[in-house]
């Protein structure tokens, strides 16, 4: 009996067209919603990202409660965030990479100044240590000067110097004495 009931169903719907559109219309009004797609699609898939982005952008009051479309946004922040963290993990290395450059630089730097001066002082000793011969100064006109050191802080005394063989000797006169400082009355 269900097979005859069945036969006839199929017969009246091949009969009359209008009764088959008004069974599928009313079976498609019927159906559900189509599922909206989970956060996990729109990560993996840049283009059903994009695309629901923007028909979603098209008209967003109308979709600030739609899910897929919440999804899709939450997506899209997910990645721009990743997107930042590894930019500025990359700029903070290469950050890195020039300070210490930088460093080294300043280092090196430093060295050859200290080394600089280092060489200059010993130079300057070396010089210092050439105007003494044989423990004696020695003039810049290569001569040994055998004249008392003056003190610094003492008054100056008149020099008396042992006359040399090979030079004449200056008249008493001509020697020069110190001049006394000028005080004011």
């Amino acid at each position: 009996m269900n097979e005859e009931n069945a036969t006839r169903c199929l017969s009246a719907l091949r009969r009359s067209p209008v009764t088959v559109v008004l069974t599928l219309s009313l079976l498609a009004g019927c159906a559900e919603e189509p599922i909206p797609r989970p956060f996990a699609v729109f990560m993996e898939d840049r283009i059903a990202r994009e695309g629901t982005l923007v028909r979603c952008n098209q008209n967003h009051e109308a979709t600030l409660n739609d899910i897929e479309c919440a999804n899709a946004r939450r997506a899209a922040a997910t990645i721009a965030l990743r997107y930042e963290r590894e930019r500025r993990e990359t700029l903070e290395r290469e950050s890195e990479r020039k300070l210490a450059a930088l460093r080294a630089q300043i280092d090196v730097r430093q060295r050859a100044e200290l080394e600089a001066a280092a060489r200059a002082e010993a130079a300057e000793d070396e010089a210092y240590e050439a105007l003494w011969e044989d423990g004696q100064p020695v003039d810049p006109d290569g001569t040994t000067n055998t004249a008392p050191a003056q003190v610094v802080g003492q008054p100056a005394e008149r020099v008396i110097r042992t006359p040399d063989p090979d030079v004449p000797a200056e008249p008493e006169e001509r020697q020069g004495t110190m001049p006394r400082p000028f005080r004011g009355e």
